[in-house]
Formats: structure tokens, sequence, C-alpha cells
């Protein structure tokens, strides 16, 4: 397994500037405002059961609202921490791992909210797991500048084998941890350029038809919301918030530098697919669980990482034309004409000193090519330079749009094939790409080539693949994997880095750290070694008069004064 020197647990070290960051907040009109950033996992704020037909959320598979004729039912779960040894679809354990590798468990301090506004009772009996809400935990060994608090986000979502009530199968998998500080909420109902949340009551609140009237436990009419719009986020004009409940703001801060977390999860069945991480020098380890049909306990340990974003907001007339191009717009509140690479925003025209202006706000797609295009687009107006640099140490699995074209060797569905793992700004869709030309697997990053304080931002880069799926691509057999690993930078020169590879208990690990940026190509090139084929044991007779003997080896004879017998 790659290993890395770490750090400290206990290290006092901080960086302000990571944990300071907010988005870009223009009053006003006229800005072109474009955020380059990976917006993880998208917390939902709330776990939920609900019917696809009917658009309404249930409080367990008896509730009127998910019976027979509701169609196609779908969850999304945040899981609790376990209370029995033999619960399933619950954390078991999360703590920090010290540089000598011994563990210092956390303490379990709330849930966030207290109460869950679409929490759900799941049936075993069907593979259904229970949906309750995250959790904030305490470090006190790994401090940071808000304390030792911990928000932790583990979510499994999924949805009905068909549209029977029969059992459920997961398709996601995701995890995030990050440091924070429980502060009074700075934006109280309101958030700039999204009018509909005026009257946003936070977390969890849905409406899943757009038109009928939502109600909460006590029966009070629920505001008209859209469904999953950031809905949970503070707007930035004070903190940014991870997610706000309960009126407080869980104000996020950066990791201490080097910071090892490790996960324990029970889970009913494994992930499958594909993992992408937000971490570096990974342990991951998936066992099965004994008496269980198909339980599985997934532990991960790792190393939180500094990921470089870019954000601008900028004079629309100040940008170079290129700029102006990419993000002409057309139609008034459109969001139309945008950045082929732009994951959505919001482009609505506001009278400004008498002017009818726009102003401008996305958020740019974290993976695939456009995406890679566009920031190396912003790079030379912002001197190749982070805006800041947001520690993180999340999982979350790829989808199926991110998945498309990786081949049947890297798509099996009924297993986890692999996990991906890389610090830069924006990355490769999917897994590494099979080149057949070079036979290598081939993944592309993108970053600034500095971070937000001027030292030159320093690649990691991890892949952990199973072996039967390399061998799949490559055709080979059983016989040893040798791998070879390489990052060509823009120029096809190959940059100097760290590279670790190993094959162990199934699976093929390769690392490459300290590579710079703006956009590499990492190369895996695999080949394979000789497998020392067992020589056939030969049997002969030899006789010396009336006496006989067997002599059995690889290449046998016969002793002194005996010859060998005619077969």
């Amino acid at each position: 397994m790659v290993t890395a020197a770490g750090a400290d647990i206990d290290s006092e070290y901080r960086d302000p500037r990571d944990g300071e960051y907010r988005d870009p907040n223009v009053p006003g009109g006229g800005y072109q405002i474009v955020i380059l950033r990976d917006r993880g996992n998208n917390y939902t704020g709330s776990s939920y059961l609900t019917s696809k037909e009917f658009g309404v959320t249930c409080s367990s598979l008896s509730d009127d609202n998910c019976q027979a004729d509701a169609g196609q039912l779908s969850y999304s779960a945040l899981l609790p921490p376990c209370s029995t040894s033999s619960q399933l679809d619950c954390i078991a354990e999360f703590g920090a791992q010290a540089k000598d590798g011994s563990l210092h468990p956390a303490t379990l301090v709330r849930y966030f909210p207290a109460v869950g506004r679409h929490d759900f009772v799941g049936d075993d009996s069907v593979f259904l797991p229970s949906g309750d809400r995250q959790s904030i935990w305490s470090i006190p060994s790994l401090g940071h500048d808000g304390g030792n608090n911990y928000l932790l986000q583990v979510n499994i979502r999924g949805s009905q084998i068909g549209q029977s009530a029969g059992g459920f199968w997961t398709d996601e998998f995701n995890v995030d941890i990050n440091p924070i500080e429980l502060v009074s909420n700075p934006n109280p109902n309101t958030a700039p350029f999204f009018p509909w949340r005026e009257a946003v009551t936070q977390p969890g609140i849905y409406d899943f038809t757009d038109g009928e009237l939502q109600y909460d436990e006590n029966g009070n009419e629920l505001p008209q919301l859209w469904r999953k719009r950031f809905s949970n986020r503070g707007s930035g004009d004070l903190y940014d918030c991870v997610i706000i409940a309960d009126d407080l703001c869980a104000r996020r801060h950066a990791f201490p530098v080097g910071a090892k977390l490790y996960l324990k999860v029970r889970l009913s069945s494994s992930p499958t697919g594909w993992l992408h991480g937000r971490i570096s020098d990974p342990t991951v380890s998936i066992t099965a669980i004994p008496g269980t049909k198909s339980g599985v306990e997934v532990s991960v340990a790792a190393t939180a990482i500094k990921v470089p974003i870019v954000a601008i907001a900028s004079a629309r007339g100040s940008l170079p034309a290129n700029l102006q191009d990419a993000y002409n717009q057309s139609g008034e509140n459109s969001n139309s004409g945008g950045f082929k690479g732009s994951y959505g925003g919001w482009c609505p025209i506001r009278e400004y000193d008498g002017y009818s202006v726009r102003n401008c706000v996305y958020w740019s797609h974290f993976q695939g090519k456009a995406a890679i295009e566009e920031l190396l687009m912003w790079l030379p107006f912002i001197n190749d330079t982070a805006t800041a640099n947001l520690s993180s140490w999340s999982i979350r699995s790829l989808s199926a749009d991110e998945l498309q074209g990786s081949g049947r060797c890297m798509n099996n569905t009924r297993q986890l094939n692999g996990l991906v793992m890389t610090n830069a700004t924006k990355y490769s869709a999917g897994p590494p790409k099979f080149d057949k030309a070079t036979g290598s697997l081939n993944y592309r990053v993108a970053a600034p080539h500095y971070t937000s304080g001027g030292n030159v931002f320093l690649g990691t880069y991890d892949l952990i693949m199973r072996s039967d799926v390399a061998r799949c691509i490559y055709g080979f057999s059983n016989a040893p994997l040798n791998a070879s690993i390489s990052v060509i930078d823009n120029d096809g020169v190959t940059t100097t880095a760290t590279k670790l590879v190993s094959e162990k208990d199934g699976w093929l690990r390769i690392a490459a750290y300290g590579f710079e940026f703006s956009s590499p190509t990492i190369k895996v090139k695999l080949t394979q070694g000789s497998k020392t084929a067992k020589q056939k044991m030969i049997t002969i007779s030899c006789k010396k008069g009336k006496a006989i003997k067997k002599v059995s080896g690889k290449n046998p004879k016969c002793s002194a004064g005996y010859k060998k017998m005619k077969t």
C-alpha cells in the first residue's frame, strides 16, 4: 500500500487562507462571476424516501405515500452512528490516525440538525437503510482554528429494482468530512441571486411537486422551493457555511496540515462502480461481515488534501474578448449560452444606476474535458494563481455520465472496480481512459501553477484498481502485473514526481506525488511479468538384474548400476 510520511495529528500549523474563503458576492450588476470549485457531494441537508410518481416523501414503506401504486421509490440516506455491533448501514468508527499509526477515536457531539425533516425508517429485508441526519464529532487531538469539531456526512443513495415492492439497490456512496465551528446563521432567510430562497427555513425542505403546498410536522404551510438548489449553504456574505441548520451555520475551517482521518462504515452491501476521492495516501479495505447476506465493513484511512479553486468577480467589460465570448448570454434571466463546461448559474437583468445590466453567476463542472478547457482559459487572466486552497476529505461515487466510454472492463456495476484520487482543481471524467495506441491508462488533471500564497502548487494522484479489471483491459493472464507511471506536462515533457507502484491482495495501487501544473496527463502503463511454469514430474523405471525401482523428478536419472527401462 502507498504510504506517505504524514504529519503529527497535533500539528499547530494553520493556514488562515484556507479557512476564510467565501464565494464572491458582488452587489449591483454588470459582473461576470465564475466559480471554478469542486462542489463535493452537494449536501442535501436531509435524508428522504420518495415516490418518483407522486413526488412526496415517506416516513417508511408502510406510509400511504409509498404504497405499490406510487411507482418506483428512491432514497437518500444519511447514516447514523452504529448503536449495536450487529447494526448495518451505520458509522462504526471515526477519528484521527497519528503518524505512528495509533488511532484517536472521535466522540459524537450532536446530530445536525437536531431533528430531521424527512428521516425515514428502513427495512433490512429489502435492503432499505434508515435515513437519519449528519453528525458532529469532537477530535481533541486534531484541533483546528475553530476548535476540534468535525461535521461528518456518510450518505448512500439508491432505488427499487424495478417498480415492485421488492428490494432496493444502492448505487451511490458518498462521504464528506469538514472541520467546522457552529456560529449564528449569518444569512437568515435570504440569498442574493436566488429570489426563490427568500423564505427558506433550513435545512431539508423540498418541493417535489413545484406547485402543491407542503407542510411541516406541525401542519404549518411551508414556502414553495426548488429541490436541491444549494439550499443548505450560506450565501457567503460572512462565512463559508458547509450547511445551515437550527439557525446555526456550520462554518468551514481548514484541516490541520497533514491531518489523517479514518472511517469505518458497516453497509448492507458493498459500494459498486468507481469512487473519486479528495484524499491522498489512502488505505482502503472492504471485508465481508460474518452472519450477513452481503454486509461489508468499508474502512478508509487517508490524508486530507488542499484543492486550489479559482473564483472571479470581474466587470464584464474588463474581461478579454475570448472570455466575454465564452460566456455570451442571450435572453432575460437566462443561463443559456454559458460556457459549455458550466454546471449551472443565473444571469438576471437588473436595474443598476438607471441602466439594465446583467449580473451573471456560474458554477463550473469539476470534471471532464470542457471543465479543464474552461479553467485553462482563465489562467492567463488570473496570473496562473489560485484564489484559495480549500482543504478537503471526501469520497463520492462516479456518476453514470462520468463512466460513459470507460469500456466493458471498467464498467462492472456489481462490484467496486477502483478509486481515483487527485488534488487537482479539474480532472478527467470517470476512471482513467485506456489508449490502445500507447497501451496506457491516461488521466488528465488541471490546476493553477501557483497557490494563493504564491508557492508552486504540487499535485497528487492515487489510483487503486482491481487487478482483474486491469487484466481485463490488457487481456492479460493471471501472471503478476508490472506497472510504470509517468506525468507528461503540456509540452510533452516528463515531469519529476515521486512514483509508487504495488500489487497486493487483488488490488493494483499506483501513485504520483509532487508534479507541477497547469494541465499534465498522468499515464500508467501495465506489463505482465513471466510466471514460471511448473515443470511436469517425470517417473522412470530403472533395472539392475531382477531389481526394479522407480525414480521421479523433473529430470530423473537411474542410480549407478541401474539402466533405464524402455516404456
